[in-house]
């Protein structure tokens, strides 16, 4: 009866020790087969940035738009929230400056690539901001009021001020976790005008 004892405590050590060295092995190859997935962090890239003068129903403005490329190897695909700022100043009198803020609304993506509230950038897709700005001071100064006109252009009712330049930046996040991207400060001319009350 003891020879039999010993034998099946034998059987069970070495089945106890057979179970220890798979479950070893097998715990092992999970870890090597599924690596930590990390986010990308950078995966878009600023390609073009631009700033036009024009005029709209409301008045003169300067227009921006700011152009991005997905450089990263995949697909990115996320809710859209798009929280960045517009830093505009003027260069020769930098107390003049304005502060826009970007949302969802600013950007200029085809509508195939935003589907409930998400926005799937494929390699290489583009995407793009447009931000007007009515020369609207953070003070509430209006640019045009404080230009040199004392050698401009007049054509009609219109007199033009002397061509001034002035500078821009920008931070923009278009998803919740990845996708920063930084507009390093860009400067452009802007010529204002304004109208000629003559009186009768």
């Amino acid at each position: 009866m003891e020879v039999i004892m010993n034998l099946i405590n034998d059987l069970f050590k070495k089945i106890f020790a057979l179970y220890a060295m798979l479950m070893f092995v097998f715990f092992t190859g999970c870890e090597e087969s599924l690596p930590v997935r990390t986010k990308p962090q950078v995966c878009l890239e600023v390609t073009s940035v631009l700033a036009n003068q024009g005029t709209t129903s409301g008045g003169q403005i300067i227009e921006f738009l700011i152009i991005a490329k997905n450089i990263y190897e995949e697909t990115l695909q996320d809710t859209l929230n798009i929280r960045g700022e517009i830093h505009v100043w003027w260069k020769r009198r930098p107390e003049f400056e304005a502060h826009l803020v970007l949302l969802n609304s600013d950007i200029m993506s085809p509508p195939t690539k935003i589907w409930g509230g998400q926005l799937t950038m494929d390699p290489g897709d583009f995407v793009a901001f447009r931000k007007q700005w009515y020369l609207i001071t953070d003070n509430n100064e209006y640019i045009p009021d404080f230009l040199d006109y004392s050698n401009g252009y007049v054509r009609g009712d219109i007199m033009y001020a002397a061509p001034e330049d002035f500078c821009f930046e920008a931070v923009i996040t278009v998803y919740s976790q990845v996708g920063l991207l930084e507009v390093y400060p860009v400067t452009f001319t802007y010529r204002g005008w304004k109208r000629i009350n003559y009186e009768k």
